[in-house]
């Protein structure tokens, strides 16, 4: 992975301002979960917990419509056919649910422009039903589609199971996917776009108003979709015009419709009113350059198909930071117009503008001599590559796996690139032997037996996942590692060190953790926190059923200061992220390592 700054390029353009007014620097929102985004250059102008899965409630509608939208656009159903109201439909999703309903008659034939309608302006679940049995015959089928088009769409991050957004502990979005949803629905569906603005719509004599609350204010709105489940909220999917300018608002975790409704008007006017726009590149212009191996020219220039802007809070002065992020150097022979890299800016900590770049000339295949020397310096700049290797350990119910999600995304918005893993797992043939591990199957061979599946599946993680991430100058982030097999099978095994250190050599080598950080919690609370998760779903593992006298002796010791750092994880959420962010910087500086590889 290559990156080049532009931070020149950004002073000439003007970016760099004094002091900030109040309220634009310290703008906060009650929602839980928020994204405040421009349409048209991408630009993040706010965001609060953008990546942190939510409940989608009825914005998930908005994906059942992009399918809908998607077929009639490309000629497979048209808005005058018909699809039939089932038993299931009129029962579950009619007036008898008692939800939002398009009051729909059983067995009646209804034409697809009205069932838009019903979902999109009334919300209508038995709408949504209709809809996706009509094409796929089932909602279970229906779901496969949302999950086979969300990916297309690059909704990394969200699951679905049903059409209409019922609550399910296993479907959850992303504020910052549903953004990305938005503006797909907006730039690629203009023909459709004009029925999340209509305010009313009436069938079977029920009149019913549009329920999404933007509509009433004046502030330019002229869609997508609201929706509210007592497990996460009230939530908005929101878009208006000011000013020949488009916004994209996400909000979630509201407690009320009047607090949903006052946050939204609130959020539009902090996006619309506390920016200004700054023009960075015209569409076509030289962005920077990627580096060309074995190439006529040692270097191609980069271009955006589009002008590259951003919006800046007036008088801003956090530092901006740009690069271009590509794998290379490029091969040649190199041809023009191909997507190779990307233009990332961060502001603070947050990432404003992620848009594709482009070769911008052809670079023919350079003579032997050249491809000669290219050779030995591409072999000289690899050794410096190695990324860091970033390990957590602690008793069940400490929050390893919770910490090493925010940990890679925190790495991630400053530039880094980042593989998260996990052990047991983590690789192919790790993952085959994790199910023997953790079912218990395992535990009949003993602790040492059990170790020596540990060692091998860490064998295989380590050459087939680890090892390869760091070469290629990735930070891994592990949940467990070899540390758990001292605590596990070691100290609550009573296998002897030797042996254990003996196995660790076998295993892992000189492969040992930059740093491991030791989420330290008492076993009581941390069992207490893992049965909890357990009532949301899944039974206890292996180590879970174990009581109480076991876990007390799992309490990881830092025999190695130098690596391990021991972290307070009884604190709320929020604060054990600030301390494992802390050590990181303290430890391993991904900042500078950051610059190093820049350099």
């Amino acid at each position: 992975m290559r990156f080049v700054r532009l931070s020149l390029a950004l002073a000439a353009a003007g970016l760099m301002a004094a002091t900030a007014p109040a309220g634009a620097e310290n703008f906060s929102t009650g929602a839980a979960v928020a994204l405040v985004q421009d349409y048209d250059t991408g630009t993040v102008l706010f965001e609060k917990n953008a990546d942190d899965p939510m409940p989608p409630a009825s914005t998930a509608k908005l994906l059942t419509a992009e399918i809908i939208f998607r077929e009639l656009k490309e000629g497979r159903l048209k808005l005058d056919d018909n699809f039939d109201v089932s038993e299931k439909a009129w029962r579950e999703g009619g007036a008898h649910s008692h939800g939002p309903a398009t009051f729909l008659a059983i067995h009646s034939h209804v034409r697809i422009e009205d069932l838009l309608r019903g979902l999109i302006i009334q919300s209508g679940n038995d709408a949504a039903m209709t809809l996706a049995e009509g094409m796929a015959g089932t909602e279970e089928n229906f779901a496969e589609v949302m999950n086979k088009r969300a990916a297309e769409l690059g909704m990394a991050h969200s699951h679905f199971t049903d059409p209409r957004g019922k609550y399910d502990p296993n479907q959850r979005v992303t504020a910052r996917d549903m953004a990305l949803l938005a503006a797909h629905v907006i730039r690629d569906y203009p023909e459709y776009y004009h029925y999340f603005g209509e305010k009313e719509f009436t069938w079977n004599k029920i009149r019913q108003l549009n329920r999404n609350p933007l509509l009433t204010m004046d502030i330019g709105a002229d869609g997508l979709k609201a929706g509210d489940v007592a497990e996460g909220g009230f939530a908005l999917v929101g878009s208006a015009v000011q000013d020949n300018q488009r916004l994209i608002v996400v909000l979630n975790g509201l407690k009320s419709a009047t607090d949903r409704a006052e946050e939204s008007r609130k959020v539009f006017n902090y996006g619309f009113h506390s920016f200004d726009r700054r023009t960075l590149y015209e569409a076509g212009a030289e962005v920077g350059t990627a580096e060309v191996y074995g190439g006529e020219a040692g270097a191609v220039p980069l271009v955006s198909d589009q002008r590259v802007a951003m919006f800046l809070p007036r008088g801003e002065i956090d530092k901006l930071v740009a690069k271009i992020v590509y794998i290379g150097p490029l091969e040649a022979p190199v041809e023009r117009g191909k997507e190779v890299g990307r233009l990332k800016i961060w502001r603070g900590d947050m990432l404003v503008v992620d848009i594709p770049l482009k070769t911008g000339a052809n670079v023919a295949l350079g003579g032997l001599a050249r491809r000669a020397f290219d050779a030995g310096v591409e072999l000289a700049g690899d050794a410096v590559r190695r990324g860091r290797f970033i390990t957590l350990e602690g008793g069940e119910g400490a929050g390893k796996s919770l910490q090493a999600r925010r940990l890679e995304r925190k790495l991630k918005t400053i530039g880094l690139k980042v593989v998260r893993t996990r052990e047991p797992g983590g690789s192919p043939g790790a993952e085959a032997l994790r199910e023997a591990i953790l079912s218990g199957f395992a535990a009949r061979f003993g602790p040492d037996g059990e170790a020596l599946l540990f060692a091998a599946a860490r064998i295989d993680h380590l050459d087939r996942t680890i090892l390869p991430a760091l070469a290629r100058g990735a930070w891994v982030v592990c949940d467990r590692f070899a540390d758990s097999t001292r605590a596990y099978q070691g100290a609550a095994g009573n296998l002897p060190p030797g042996f254990i250190a003996r196995l660790e050599r076998v295993a892992v080598g000189t492969n040992k953790p930059d740093l491991t950080l030791i989420l330290d919690i008492p076993p009581e609370a941390g069992l207490e926190r893992a049965a909890r998760r357990r009532g949301r779903g899944g039974g206890a593992d292996r180590f879970e059923i174990e009581g109480l006298a076991f876990h007390e002796t799992l309490r990881l010791a830092t025999a190695e200061p130098e690596r391990c750092a021991v972290i307070d994880a009884l604190k709320p959420e929020n604060k054990v992220a600030a301390q494992i962010w802390s050590v990181v910087k303290a430890r391993l500086d991904p900042a500078g390592a950051l610059r190093r590889t820049a350099s």
